[in-house]
């Protein structure tokens, strides 16, 4: 009886070290998708992006007062974060969806700031504008020239 108790102990303790010792999910599934393509853009275009040496936690979080889509929190002291308004997420098609991931990663990854400058039509020329002083034209015939301006720059 004893013998079983501490094997019982024993079997606890292990199941317990190893969920503990677990590294945390450090994104939300419904953006690893934006973030790998993120990474497969980059390396279209020479730049790699490799989240293990440099991670970027991203997440998903209710905001009802805050009217941003999104935001990202770098300081070179803590792990860069991303975190998208979910009073917005759910509906977004892809291609905003992609475009939105993609402008935070552009901050956060890039370490880009905002670019305003617009074209003859009066339409931003990057996907890093501050939505402020014009609208993007991020569709798919545009894409190819929006992702060059944003990992070329």
């Amino acid at each position: 009886m004893k013998h079983r108790f501490g094997s019982v102990v024993f079997l606890l303790c292990l199941i317990m070290s190893l969920h503990c010792s677990k590294e945390p999910d450090l994104v939300d599934a419904e953006l690893r998708i934006y973030l790998e393509r993120f990474s497969e853009e980059a390396a279209v275009r020479g730049i790699e992006v490799d989240y293990k040496t440099e991670p970027v936690e991203a997440r998903i979080e209710l905001h009802e007062r805050d009217v941003q889509l999104g935001w990202c929190n770098y300081d070179f002291e803590t792990q860069n974060m991303i975190t998208i308004n979910n009073l917005f997420w759910p509906i977004l098609n892809d291609f905003e969806k992609e475009k939105l991931v993609f402008h935070e990663l552009g901050h956060c990854v890039l370490y880009r700031t905002h670019l305003d400058e617009q074209d003859q039509a009066g339409l931003c020329k990057s996907i890093m504008h501050s939505g402020q002083a014009c609208a993007d034209n991020y569709s798919v015939n545009t894409r190819e020239r929006y992702l060059d301006e944003l990992f070329l720059r």
